[in-house]
This record gives structure tokens, C-alpha cells and sequence, in this order.
């Protein structure tokens, strides 16, 4: 019992200092975050936000999204993404551990992609939990299915709905490294996290 209290103290340590929000707040609310995190500041990126993240027609408006990252055990390290409205109200959030935020080369990153491809079972944990933590806040999924698992990648993808609040799961894990003549490197390492308010 005494090594249990220390084990989880760290545990939540460890969680919180990952903390996911989803709240319509100024991006000030969450500039606060993380600064209190001592996140680094990426800057601006012009952007498209979808509106609903399960469609691929319907756009809402070009966005310039406030990008910061977060050093964490797991790699590829946290960025997030604060989309917001011309009144610096959040109008989407992404949690994203990524490759591209919003540029990567992988050309210049071989060694860190097949490293990455060892990781499967470590992706698939942090997805579960992940999942698990909104589905205790938000109720079961309304979509939840793994859209491709074959030698090559994995796809999983998962969505709520509450009130007005869509949110998306999604995990992206390649298992093997391919060059294409036409599109270059074929990598994605991603477990990503999206909040979009109504």
C-alpha cells in the first residue's frame, strides 16, 4: 500500500499534465494552459476547419490556428491546435500526437520513422486511453470502427456528440515505411484528438 499512493500520485501527475479540455472559452483561457505547462509557442498556420470532421464538403472558413507543443514520454510529443472566431472565441481544438505541426520532413527523418514503426502497441495504448477518458466524460461513442488494419497501416476512428460539441478520435499508424516515386516517403504516425464547437 505505501508504494501504491506514490505510483498513482505520479500517474495523475503524468495524466494532468497531458490534460485535454474541450470548453467554448477566449484563447487566452487556454494561452493561460499553457503557459502554466511551459508549452512552446509554434505560432500561426493558415488552415481549413471543418465544420463537421466526418465530412469532407463542407468547410467552414479558412482559420490561422495558434499552434503549441508539449514535451511528453510518449513521441511524438503533444500539439495543440486552437482554432478560434474573430472574437478569440474557440471554436475547435485539436490534441495531436503527430508528425506534422503543421511541417515535417520525412526525407530528413528515416531513422525516427522506423523507430516509430516498433511503437504499435504503444500507439494503441495511448488511443484506448484516450478513448476511454472522453467516453467516461461523454458518454459512448456514436461512431467507432477501425477502418484499415492490414501489413501496411492501421486506421481507427471514433466520434461523440454532446450537446454542441462534435469530437473525433482518430489514430493513424504505419507499420512499414514506403517510398512512392510520386508522393515521396508514405509515413503517419498520429493519435489525434479534435473538439469542434456548434
Amino acid at each position: 500500500m505505501k508504494y501504491l499512493i506514490p505510483f498513482l500520485l505520479l500517474f495523475f501527475i503524468a495524466c494532468s499534465s497531458q490534460e485535454v479540455i474541450f470548453q467554448k472559452k477566449p484563447l487566452s483561457f487556454y494561452k493561460e494552459i499553457e503557459k502554466r505547462k511551459q508549452s512552446i509557442e509554434k505560432g500561426f498556420f493558415k488552415f481549413n476547419l471543418w465544420k463537421d470532421p466526418f465530412s469532407n464538403d463542407v468547410i467552414n472558413e479558412t482559420n490561422y490556428p495558434l499552434i503549441y507543443e508539449r514535451k511528453s514520454r510518449f513521441k511524438p510529443n503533444l500539439h495543440t491546435w486552437y482554432f478560434y472566431d474573430k472574437d478569440s472565441i474557440i471554436k475547435g481544438i485539436w490534441y495531436n500526437w503527430g508528425l506534422y505541426n503543421p511541417v515535417f520532413n520525412p526525407k530528413k527523418n528515416i531513422k525516427y520513422l522506423n523507430d516509430l514503426t516498433q511503437n504499435q502497441k504503444e500507439f494503441q495504448v495511448k488511443f484506448n486511453d484516450i478513448k476511454r477518458e472522453i467516453s467516461l466524460k461523454y458518454g459512448n461513442p456514436i461512431f467507432d470502427e477501425e477502418i484499415k488494419n492490414n501489413s501496411q497501416r492501421i486506421i481507427r476512428k471514433v466520434k461523440w456528440e454532446k450537446d454542441m460539441l462534435i469530437i473525433k478520435l482518430t489514430m493513424v499508424f504505419t507499420k512499414v515505411i514506403l517510398e512512392d516515386p510520386v508522393i515521396g516517403i508514405d509515413a503517419q504516425f498520429n493519435v489525434r484528438l479534435e473538439g469542434y464547437f456548434n
